[in-house]
């Protein structure tokens, strides 16, 4: 009998410690789960932040939004310098052979989810600020007009409905090798500062269409003029500040506002500058929409986001 009891406690005691051992291996096996795709995810997340920052890298292009403000702000130097379709191609061929492998895949996709190229993008609807309806493209779109990234040519666009939620626009432009050749006259704002054509209205009250308009250019000797008059009914072409005299004869910047859909025209004539555009809206509710999708997929998960 006592043998028959001590057989029974060791057999207990033999299948508790193997219980114990077999749930320890699995709390085990489970945390090493748990970590594999907390790696994975910090990989995936890690990795999707990056070719996206290193996306405008290659475009010469900051964005940034500050929902405090209102804002959006995109700054960038115009004309580009580089050949950006053909980095962009470049890019596409890093992103191929450094971060693929059998268990990761990055690739862009168009709206549909299709694959798509990064030299493929198109610069006329590349940023789009949403739900406004805002674009902020390179070309005018008119016939043979090009339609590349970062060229001497900026526009912004919006219909009659969507411009009712821009507040204001603010441009600067830093001129990186020209300064401004201005001929200034006692009580009159300097050909520099001043629209030489079009009516600017003398108060917000040029409404249902009015933009507000800060326009300042700095030459490279750091002299600053900032245009006086600030209101632009849209509904009409009212504000043109044709040819810009710089430092040479060649130089020049042509600034157009309006009429709708046309919110702001900038075109740079040999000479280059770095931009900055702010957009402030009458609203906290928008978000910059970048025409493609980056698709990050691991076999532990994915990050399916618009840039």
């Amino acid at each position: 009998m006592k043998g028959i009891f001590f057989t029974a406690i060791t057999f207990l005691i033999f299948f508790s410690i193997i219980l114990y051992v077999s749930i320890v291996n699995s709390a085990n096996v489970e945390r090493s789960s748990r970590i594999s795709e907390k790696i994975s995810a910090e990989r995936i997340y890690y990795s999707w932040n990056n070719v996206r920052d290193h996306l405008f890298t290659v475009l010469g292009i900051n964005v940034t939004e500050d929902h405090q403000a209102n804002s959006t702000q995109i700054n960038e130097t115009l004309p580009a310098g580089i050949d950006v379709k053909n980095f962009l191609g470049l890019y596409q061929e890093f992103i191929n052979r450094t971060y693929r492998d059998k268990a990761f895949d990055i690739h862009f996709e168009n709206p549909g989810g299709q694959p798509i190229d990064l030299s493929t993008l198109d610069p006329k609807t590349f940023f789009n600020i949403l739900p406004m309806g805002v674009n902020y493209s390179y070309c005018g779109g008119g016939p043979g007009t090009p339609c590349q990234f970062g060229q001497n040519e900026l526009f912004i666009y919006a219909d009659d409905t969507n411009f009712s939620y821009v507040k204001n626009v603010t441009v600067y432009l830093k001129l990186l090798n020209d300064t401004l050749n201005c001929k200034p006259i006692t009580g009159v704002p300097q050909d520099c500062e001043k629209w030489t054509g079009g009516t600017p209205s003398p108060t917000p009250n040029c409404s249902p269409h009015c933009l507000n308009l800060t326009m300042s250019i700095e030459g490279n000797d750091s002299k600053i003029y900032n245009f006086t008059e600030h209101y632009f009914d849209l509904d009409r072409p009212s504000g043109y500040a044709d040819n810009v005299k710089l430092g040479t004869s060649a130089a020049g910047i042509d600034i157009s506002v309006g009429p709708l859909p046309v919110v702001l025209n900038i075109k740079l004539h040999n000479t280059e500058a770095d931009s900055s555009v702010t957009i402030t809206f009458n609203s906290t509710d928008f978000y910059v929409n970048i025409a493609t999708i980056l698709n990050v997929t691991s076999d532990f998960g994915r990050k399916v986001s618009g840039l």
